[in-house]
């Protein structure tokens, strides 16, 4: 039995049950009750505690907070329903345990009418997990700032972006006069929502190690955030990026560096199998493909056997400015996740 289904035996999940059964009376008119069919198939996958997701149209303002899930052996579950728009939205919920391939497990939710939920409604826990599986890392687009002001020794700017420590050079350049690279959380562009990272590179000539005829490219860096991965799960890592102004070729990169249980970096000189790297070349691009527009930069990969973790780093090779925005690490099974078909809306007797 998988880790979900005691939940099913929860109180409160009793007590819909036993609401779903009474005839309510809104405004002096009785409530209707309806009952739809939800039919999993797993396809060619075999499937453990998946998460399952519907799209519903019920035509009509019901009460989802009055709804009850029932699965083939007639007993509650807890699911999580998110609106989208008047009378449609998304239901999330368990398929607990092990499934086999090709196999089609009905399901049926009873809701009556009333008041449309302005907001989400359901299980906490199943919420999490939904969450869980859009993205992994906290504020991916940067728009909760960091209020405590954090600086290090060299970033100095006023607002910072929360789980992120940002870098606007390396310390070893700290003695150069007026470095022009600096990473800001800005708003004057953003690929979703109203803010993203501004990366912004300097050429020097006169940098340590720079060698007569060939300026060196000081670039910001950003220590991301730590998030927890499971060993041989599959991952899809991707951001947003969007040059405006490149005076040197170079990629920007964002990998994630795998951890193990304390934290610690894996493998670090074996830089192909102990990250997630994710970068965007200039001179391997063609300027109209990528300046002044949004890119999607994305890989997939599996975590090794003694991952535990995982922190998402940021750097650049290139001169010149990018902006970033919309970080997301989610895990991802071997195939697609199992569909759901939906019948109509029956009227309950």
């Amino acid at each position: 039995m998988g880790q979900f289904s005691a939940l099913r035996f929860h109180p409160v999940f009793v007590l819909l049950a036993r609401l779903s059964a009474a005839v309510v009376v809104l405004n002096g008119t009785a409530a209707e009750r309806f009952s739809m069919q939800l039919t999993v198939d797993t396809g060619f996958f075999e499937r453990r505690d998946a998460l399952v997701a519907a799209r519903l149209d019920f035509r009509r303002p019901v009460d989802i907070s009055t709804a009850v899930l029932r699965d083939p052996a007639n007993s509650a579950i807890p699911f999580w329903f998110e609106p989208v728009a008047p009378f449609r939205g998304r239901l999330y919920w368990i398929l607990a345990g092990e499934t086999d391939s090709l196999e089609k497990v009905p399901f049926s939710l009873v809701v009556q009418t009333g008041r449309w939920p302005g907001k989400p409604t359901g299980t906490r826990a199943i919420a999490k997990i939904v969450r869980r599986r859009r993205n992994l890392l906290p504020n991916g687009g940067f728009e909760t700032p960091d209020l405590e002001s954090k600086q290090t020794t060299t970033w100095k700017g006023a607002r910072g972006a929360a789980h992120w420590v940002l870098h606007d050079f390396a310390w070893s350049y700290r003695k150069l006069p007026d470095i022009a690279a600096l990473c800001r959380p800005v708003t004057v562009e953003a690929f979703e929502g109203k803010w993203a990272l501004m990366f912004r590179s300097d050429v020097r000539e006169d940098a340590p190690k720079a060698r007569t005829g060939i300026p060196v490219v000081v670039a910001p860096y950003v220590n991301g955030p730590v998030v927890p991965m499971a060993p041989g799960r599959r991952y899809a890592f991707s951001y947003w990026v969007k040059f405006t102004d490149v005076i040197r070729d170079g990629y920007v990169s964002a990998s994630v560096n795998f951890l193990d249980a304390n934290k610690k970096r894996l493998f670090p000189r074996k830089y192909a199998i102990n990250r997630m790297q994710a970068a965007y070349g200039t001179a391997r691009n063609l300027r109209d493909d990528y300046l002044g527009k949004w890119v999607c930069v994305s890989v997939v990969k599996e975590a090794l056997p003694e991952v535990r973790f995982g922190q998402v780093v940021i750097g650049g090779s290139f001169g010149g400015t990018c902006f970033l925005d919309g970080f997301r690490l989610r895990e991802v099974g071997t195939g697609p996740p199992a569909t759901v078909s939906v019948g109509p809306l029956q009227p309950v007797e």
